[in-house]
């Protein structure tokens, strides 16, 4: 969610500020993300200790007109605490293999790429992943186009990174809003520090 709020000086009315729905359908991600990940089939609990870090170096390969042929990615996550882990990141997979220096073996399920296993305290995991083209190039950050015409070859780049968002306008008590961002920055605080996943939202 997000919401922006003005402070008012004096007293003024309670209006409710009407958020975005936490479920609103919103612009496709790009191929891979950390941001949402899902739990293993048939398991009670998302699980991993601390917060992963993630690194991904994507390549496509490109037709003659500019479109998107293929969409490769390398993927390294780093688990930094000891602790299980059971988790699936979402991406439209044709096929997974190990990543040079990987400590663990990926797996793969139709709704993406699977990592199960233990961390004694730092682990490092990686994998190479080859994603369905038609359902992956609507994340990509850019388009190519290439024409030819009278001897000339024209490229063209095009950004496709930018993002929407709505925000919602309100107006509340000095006092009220210091009191809600007290308590939401001591909650994210103590979900980070028992290293539960702080959504991004």
């Amino acid at each position: 969610m997000l919401a922006a709020a003005c402070v008012a000086g004096g007293a003024v009315a309670a209006v409710p500020i009407v958020l975005p729905s936490p479920i609103a359908l919103v612009q496709p991600p790009p191929p891979l993300t950390t941001a949402v990940v899902s739990p293993i089939e048939n398991e009670n609990e998302l699980r991993f200790p601390g917060r992963i870090g993630n690194t991904e170096r994507v390549v496509v390969g490109l037709r003659q007109d500019g479109s998107a042929a293929a969409v490769d990615v390398t993927q390294r996550l780093t688990l930094p605490a000891a602790g299980d882990y059971s988790f699936v990141i979402p991406a439209p997979v044709l096929s997974v293999v190990p990543a040079a220096g990987t400590q663990s073996e990926p797996g793969q399920r139709n709704t993406g790429i699977v990592w199960q296993g233990f961390s004694p305290g730092m682990r490092q995991l990686g994998a190479r992943i080859t994603l369905r083209t038609s359902r992956a190039v609507g994340g990509l950050p850019m388009r190519v186009s290439v024409t030819r015409q009278n001897g000339f070859t024209r490229v063209r780049l095009e950004n496709l990174s930018a993002r929407q968002f709505v925000i919602t306008f309100g107006s509340g008590p000095l006092s009220s809003l210091r009191s809600v961002l007290a308590r939401r920055r001591g909650e994210l605080g103590e979900e980070g520090a028992a290293g539960h996943p702080v959504p991004i939202v």
